[in-house]
């Protein structure tokens, strides 16, 4: 009697590590079908009722390629990137009429920023994502000693 319970509680023990392998690859495909999605999250600052949409642009090249797009509210757009959409550059785009845009690089991470919809390139600032702090910093410094150049073929030209 003893030794059918001990051969029954160890089979019964098998079925549990069975099971509990299975559960533990089910679970480890979920969660990484929920990590594989990102997401860019934006607040543009001050709110403006005129942008009331953003677009999302892969570039490739010359080419703007439409993805996707989402409403704001108050200035704050979250929108998702698709799982199969590959690492490079990306556009926001919020109007059409002029060419108001904040451009950054996806590389399978959320990223999440700020800007002023009048003056995006002076203004915008990534909470997220090293490589664009890093590539707006470079733009940024960029642009500071062009300006810089300007002025000293100015002053030289007098």
């Amino acid at each position: 009697m003893i030794l059918k319970k001990i051969v029954t509680l160890n089979l019964l023990l098998k079925l549990i590590k069975k099971m509990l392998k299975k559960l533990i690859i089910v679970l480890f495909f979920i969660s990484y079908s929920i990590q594989s999605q990102h997401f860019v999250k934006g607040t543009m600052t001050p709110s403006n009722e005129k942008y009331n949409w953003i677009a999302l642009y892969k570039l490739s090249g010359s080419k703007q390629i439409f993805i996707k797009n989402t409403s704001t509210v108050n200035g704050e757009f979250l929108i998702e990137i698709p799982e199969n959409s590959i690492e490079g550059m990306y556009r926001l785009r919020y109007e059409i009429e002029n060419t108001n845009f904040v451009d950054f690089l996806f590389s399978k991470e959320n990223i999440e920023l700020q800007f002023d919809p009048l003056k995006p390139f002076e203004t915008v600032k990534f909470l997220t994502s090293e490589e664009n702090i890093l590539y707006t910093n470079y733009l940024k410094q960029t642009n500071e000693l062009k300006q810089l150049l300007i002025q000293y073929n100015m002053h030289i030209s007098i």
